[in-house]
């Protein structure tokens, strides 16, 4: 129920977003509107395609590329799959049938709304995988549902929401294989889930190599026969190979077509992107690091005094993962590493566990390496690219500011736990709702397109997506704040049968070990 509310919070932001703001106003849009138009009608865009410029059909898509130079009036993302835009071509042949071209643009805005709401979940449930704590999940679920700027990319027509989500589920069922072990049913939903995730954009070619990784290392970790090898290999293989059968056609045409897989290129060629020193530079400029991490959950342009949040989150992080480091080197002989579940399970599981933080850090490191290329050579970070790291980054964050808090010496660690949630979560969610307000005036003080001046729906509806948002975050907090109150027999379990069952709590060793952050055993 809690992370049916936090994705609620975030849904509602997106669409609030997605209603305010004029049709086309994203940079991307009339690109991808375009992607999705020539699917309708047949065709498999090139990057090179011109966007259809019919002003009876698409009025609106006409008015926005007006002026524009040749290559601002291209389908400049045909370098990614077709799957997102297949979701949407249902929608825009409908919305074209009806004669309501905008409500097709509208809907891929939704979907992608959808996406990135779905992403919260995601967030949420990796944490429990990696950590098994309640408040860990629910922290790093509230930091992805407050990180205000990617929501706001949520209420544009992308493709980033739905590769995200697929994405992220393909990392949370290859994290479920290497703690409990590889079955044909688990490995068969990790390879259709990672065949969709290669199928939405290009980069989520990254998180299937890490899916087969970690597909070939459950059989390793789990099984221990003559044949366990060769059982890895092809674990790993069938992660890899049916999305390469799916879609390696597609990144074969933009290896014939464009001279690499992704296009990446051509396009920052096409545009005439500067290189910006080396990627080295880059790696190592404070600057660039700060600015990504920045606009997570703030936009510096337009809320400066705000900035101090993302700072003081990384603080407190840092200081508990500290803390966690000393606590570890003072308790060697401890069965789990720190940061793990806590959990009364085999140390087969444990080892699993282990190998899944292995594989998700390199994924977070290569995601990281290729924005650091990316942007070295030219081209822009928009804070959407941050989502594929999000999962990781918020349960670190959540980890760390738990043990910050532990610095508060409690008697009951669980109860205290829960009132720093409440109370970091009081703070976040709030966040989006003040920090949306600045961009959506951003949004409105930006010279208009002519014929695009209004918002794609009227005020009503952004109210009704701003007060959905805003019950579900309160809802969240009320939750949160009667399972405080509950709290009451200084054990740091719920005080009556009916709560316990509401909270779902684990057996009574493996909830003492998970309410102790301040010793890894």
């Amino acid at each position: 129920m809690a992370l049916t509310l936090l994705t609620l919070v975030s849904f509602g932001i997106s669409l609030r977003f997605a209603f305010a703001m004029p049709p086309l106003s994203g940079w991307d849009e009339t690109a991808h509107a375009g992607y999705v138009i020539e699917l309708m009608r047949g065709n498999l865009p090139r990057i090179d395609t011109w966007v259809v410029d019919d002003p009876r059909r698409f009025p609106q898509l006409s008015d926005a590329i007006a002026g524009w130079n040749p290559r601002g009036r291209q389908v400049w993302v045909a370098n990614h799959p077709p799957l997102y835009y297949l979701l949407a071509v249902p929608f825009m042949a409908l919305a074209d049938w009806l004669g309501i071209p905008g409500a097709g643009l509208l809907a891929m805005r939704v979907i992608n709304a959808a996406g990135t709401a779905g992403c919260v979940v995601v967030v949420g449930l990796v944490a429990r995988e990696l950590v098994g704590r309640r408040s860990v999940t629910l922290l790093a679920a509230v930091l992805a549902a407050s990180a205000e700027t990617l929501l706001m990319q949520g209420g544009y027509g992308y493709n980033d929401g739905v590769a995200a989500l697929s994405g992220g589920v393909a990392l949370l069922l290859g994290i479920r294989l290497l703690r409990r072990g590889s079955t044909l049913w688990r490995l068969s939903a990790l390879v259709i889930v990672a065949t969709v995730a290669a199928g939405m954009k290009a980069p989520n070619l990254v998180v299937v190599a890490a899916c087969a990784a970690m597909a070939g290392a459950a059989v390793l970790v789990h099984r221990s026969t003559p044949h366990t090898v060769l059982r890895a290999f092809v674990a790993g293989g069938c992660v890899a190979g049916v999305p390469a059968l799916a879609f390696g056609w597609f990144y074969l045409r933009n290896l014939r077509l464009y001279g690499d897989l992704t296009g990446a290129d051509v396009l920052l060629t096409g545009f005439g992107r500067r290189t910006r020193g080396t990627a080295l530079e880059t790696a190592f400029s404070p600057g660039f690091h700060r600015r990504w991490f920045e606009e997570i959950w703030i936009r510096p342009t337009y809320d400066p005094d705000l900035r101090i949040i993302p700072h003081l989150l990384l603080a407190l992080a840092v200081l508990g993962l500290l803390l966690l480091g000393f606590d570890r080197l003072h308790h060697r002989n401890a069965r789990r590493p720190w940061g793990m579940a806590a959990s009364s399970g085999s140390e087969t599981e444990r080892r699993g566990l282990a190998v899944a933080w292995w594989v998700l850090v390199a994924h977070f490191g290569v995601v990281l390496v290729l924005l650091i290329q990316f942007h070295s050579a030219g081209g822009y970070v928009h804070r959407r690219y941050l989502l594929p790291i999000l999962p990781l980054l918020a349960t670190v964050l959540a980890v760390g500011l738990l043990r910050s808090a532990m610095v508060v010496r409690s008697s009951d660690r669980t109860r205290w736990q829960a009132m720093v949630v409440l109370l970091l979560a009081t703070g976040m969610l709030l966040l989006p709702f003040v920090a949306g307000g600045s961009s959506v005036w951003s949004v409105e003080r930006v010279p208009k397109v002519p014929g695009l001046e209004y918002s794609m729906v009227g005020w009503p509806a952004s109210l009704v997506a701003s007060g959905t948002a805003a019950l579900a975050a309160f809802g969240f907090l009320i939750m949160e704040a009667r399972r405080v109150l509950e709290m009451s027999d200084g054990s740091g379990r719920p005080h009556n049968a009916a709560a316990r069952r509401r909270e779902g709590d684990a057996p009574s060793h493996a909830g003492r070990d998970a309410a102790d952050f301040s010793s890894p055993t």
